[in-house]
């Protein structure tokens, strides 16, 4: 199986073969398809096991060449440290090769352009509010 096999677009599975990313992860092989048609996905695998592709490449490809101003996609996820980590994957492989125009916000930096409408990608960590009493 490859990522063509899977409904990836000839373009991403090109930026993924210059980085010599051929077969996908099965994590991949499992979220992939579903994502693409729109739904939500959870999954879970071991770290370097493929999960940002696993809903980064339908993400992207949805999104299209060209998408309209304004967020379009939100990726949420636990620590600043790995909204950094999601995004230089998701740049490193898919956004230098095939989408440079898309622009990408990660963190609290991302208020000022989502209020001006200047970003389709926004990845944030949420914040974890200790109760104490």
């Amino acid at each position: 199986m490859n990522f063509s096999d899977l409904g990836i677009d000839a373009d991403l599975v090109e930026a993924l073969a210059s980085k010599s990313i051929i077969e996908p992860f099965p994590i991949q092989e499992q979220t992939i398809p579903i994502a693409l048609t729109g739904q939500d996905i959870i999954g879970q695998a071991k770290t370097g096991t493929g999960k940002t592709f696993g809903f980064g490449l339908p993400l992207i490809q949805r999104l299209g060449l060209d998408p309209e101003p304004g967020v379009k996609a939100l990726i949420v996820v636990p620590t600043r440290e790995l909204a950094v980590q999601v995004i230089q994957e998701i740049l490193a492989v898919i956004l230098v090769e095939v989408h440079q125009h898309l622009h990408i916000a990660v963190g609290r930096e991302a208020v000022p352009l989502l209020l001006q409408g200047g970003t389709e990608l926004l990845v944030i960590e949420y914040l974890a509010v200790a109760d104490e009493h």
